[in-house]
């Protein structure tokens, strides 16, 4: 007779289970991550430059992802040096039979680089290239790149500009911080009750 999974009660014990396991049981792994983050840093580059809302977007995704405490700290760290070089397209893009052997994460690495794609208000003609390669490596059907239109207040006013560097920088120690101390305060008990 099959046995039923373990449920656990909270996120972080299921964590906890994942981490004492390894990379075992686990589908989505450092490696995946570390190459879905290039891939999202490579289509923020490919037009010249990088803004502060397409940065904002990958640290986003850092945050997502339910990896190991310590993972996510080594993605940070690539993040930073990723982002000061961008990685070479023709080195991720050998990398891409990872995402084509599991059809849902490279749907949400599609997904992802629409987003980043789109986060500057602007479709550049290299992101829909890159975009459409990445699609075809995948064997998935090409997704648009979706612009938002700009927002504008009452009196034809402008929306506020894209937030500053420094400002998502400061947001994401916020939310790596919140994110440490709910983990401590997580294995500081005893039981799923205290």
């Amino acid at each position: 007779m099959r046995q039923k999974p373990k449920r656990y009660t909270t996120f972080f014990e299921r964590r906890r289970a994942r981490q004492a396991r390894g990379d075992a049981g686990r589908s989505y792994t450092f490696e995946l991550a570390a190459l879905h983050l290039q891939l999202l840093i490579a289509m923020a580059a490919v037009d010249d430059e990088i803004r502060s809302i397409e940065v904002d977007e990958i640290l986003g995704f850092i945050d997502r992802t339910s990896l190991a405490h310590d993972d996510i700290t080594r993605l940070s760290e690539l993040a930073r040096a990723s982002i000061a070089a961008p990685p070479e397209l023709r080195v991720l893009a050998t990398q891409l039979e990872a995402f084509a052997r599991r059809p849902a994460l490279a749907r949400l690495i599609v997904a992802d680089l629409a987003t980043v794609a789109a986060a500057d208000s602007r479709a550049d003609p290299r992101e829909v290239t890159l975009l459409r390669f990445v699609c075809e490596a995948l064997n998935l059907d090409t997704v648009p790149i979706v612009v938002p239109e700009p927002v504008s207040r009452a009196g034809g006013a402008r929306a506020p500009a894209a937030p500053r560097p420094a400002r998502i920088v400061a947001s994401h120690r916020v939310r790596t911080a919140v994110r440490t101390a709910l983990e401590a305060s997580y294995e500081s008990r005893e039981g799923p009750f205290g």
